[in-house]
């Protein structure tokens, strides 16, 4: 999970973060891949009530580490 977390925080397209997570060994689904996509490039300008709580000690790696955290149960 590491791996993922510091390869795909410069991710620049879902695409992208879908090919390193295959890279990494993970499953990961469009929709999740699109929501990570749009958590690190921040599209829609707001985070989430999760998202502020996994940030209020860290950056975006912190945010990624707990979001993939939760997804695959790590």
């Amino acid at each position: 999970m590491e791996e993922f977390v510091n390869k795909v925080k410069d991710a620049k397209s879902v695409d992208e973060i879908k090919a390193i997570a295959k890279e990494c060994g993970l499953e990961l689904a469009d929709d999740k891949a699109e929501e990570l996509f749009k958590m690190i490039s921040n599209q829609t300008g707001e985070l989430s009530d999760d998202e502020l709580e996994a940030v209020a000690g860290g950056g975006i790696v912190d945010t990624i580490k707990h979001w993939v955290g939760s997804l695959f149960g790590r």
